[in-house]
């Protein structure tokens, strides 16, 4: 199993895991046959890149299994996407939607945390397998695990990471979405989104 970035993308190739958008709807299942439609689709979605199967058996099945369980990413995606959506409309957020999910993410890394030592999945957490910011959370909470932090702060880490790039919310879709390089002007709206996210939060005023 090997990445490949959509750019480079052929038809005739494997797809080795399952893919999902950034609401944790499955776009693709693993073992489908590229072709063209789908790999339109997947640059016209901004998917970065795709694991593909490298052909050998034996080199998939000895692929190391995700360190959280496809279940509880995919659930966990689906929350943020939901309490990103309504902070957008409302500027509100669902507090008990995203505590839900920090501890769901926490208990399972918890639950595996033998496995955490060995670091060996840090590489499949990338924007096609999670969003962004639950890859965030995932690798902020195992480095808290590994500093046997307590759970409050897990808590307190994993939750902040969940939320780290809700400023995006402010900034235009024109330069979110561009397909291509920033301008100077446009990155520098773009690096605005972190103060823009901190005014978003002290306004709806979170409290851990």
């Amino acid at each position: 199993m090997q990445k490949i970035s959509t750019c480079n993308l052929r038809p005739g190739m494997i797809v080795a895991l399952n893919i999902y958008n950034t609401n944790g709807n499955k776009l693709l299942t693993k073992g489908t046959i590229l072709n063209k439609t789908y790999i339109d689709r997947l640059n016209a979605l901004y998917i970065p890149g795709i694991y593909v199967s490298l052909g050998n058996p034996t080199l998939d099945i000895n692929t190391p299994e995700d360190i959280l369980k496809e279940s509880v990413r995919v659930e966990a995606t689906k929350a943020l996407y939901r309490a990103f959506q309504k902070c957008q409309l409302t500027e509100d957020l669902d507090t008990k939607s995203l505590t839900d999910t920090t501890n769901m993410i926490i208990d399972n890394l918890l639950q595996n945390s033998n496995n955490i030592i060995q670091m060996t999945e840090i590489r499949k957490f990338d924007t096609y397998t999670f969003s962004h910011s639950i890859s965030v959370c995932v690798l902020s909470t195992i480095i808290g695990i590994l500093k046997q932090y307590s759970k409050k702060r897990l808590y307190e880490i994993a939750f902040g990471a969940l939320l780290h790039d809700i400023g995006k919310l402010k900034i235009p879709l024109e330069i979110l979405n561009k397909n291509g390089r920033l301008t100077a002007e446009e990155m520098n709206v773009m690096k605005k989104h972190s103060e823009l996210g901190f005014f978003l939060l002290r306004k709806i005023k979170i409290f851990l």
